[in-house]
């Protein structure tokens, strides 16, 4: 993969991001992962799937073959918002021994995407944690959990911890919840495997 640096973009590779992570020692981290937005074409979304069950497979290898990584792993479930595509990663990764599963908010089709999450999460072991990353709103937040995702991560829980507030989510019914008048005051402002390459 890419990374941009103040040197310019540099390539890493799954090797020397994993090197990075046994250097580190994070109590968790995320694989390397093909992120794509859902917009791509099906060929595209493919490769993205391949790539990244690739890298946790790599992960994974890396992981049962080292004595000093102590690091938990949890796997991206790729598929760009394809429900074919997103089911059967999930059905792939819910073979791996990983510790948890993290599903990218930006590569989810825009409507509909509560009900393809409630999908993807209920073929996963329900003992594992599933992580929801790149939330926009405190909206989608309530949404992402009632959608069966355990941890979301949002800047929006920083902004309020810094305000001495908190965010306690139930499973309540996200239409029901007075969430923009009650938040709106307080919310920061600003502008491998089976999947082959074809």
């Amino acid at each position: 993969m890419s990374v941009w640096g103040k040197g310019g973009r540099k390539k890493i590779t799954s090797k020397e991001y994993l090197d990075i992570v046994k250097v580190c020692q994070p109590e968790m981290f995320v694989s390397l992962s093909d992120v794509v937005p859902s917009t791509v074409n099906r060929k595209r979304a493919n490769k993205s799937c391949y790539r990244t069950l690739q890298w946790v497979n790599e992960a994974i290898t890396c992981l049962s073959d080292s004595s000093v990584m102590t690091s938990r792993l949890l796997a991206p479930i790729p598929g760009s918002g394809d429900r074919q595509l997103m089911m059967k990663s999930a059905n792939l990764l819910a073979t791996r021994q990983v510790f948890g599963y993290v599903i990218e908010r930006a590569t989810l089709p825009r409507e509909g995407w509560m009900e393809l999450v409630r999908d993807v999460i209920s073929i996963l072991p329900p003992s594992r944690p599933v992580f929801m990353l790149g939330v926009l709103n405190e909206l989608e937040m309530v949404r992402a959990h009632n959608s069966g995702c355990h941890f979301v991560d949002s800047s929006f829980v920083l902004h309020y911890s810094n305000h001495g507030q908190a965010m306690a989510l139930n499973s309540l019914n996200p239409s029901k919840l007075p969430i923009h008048s009650e938040l709106a005051n307080t919310a920061p402002t600003g502008d491998s495997g089976d999947f082959g390459p074809s």
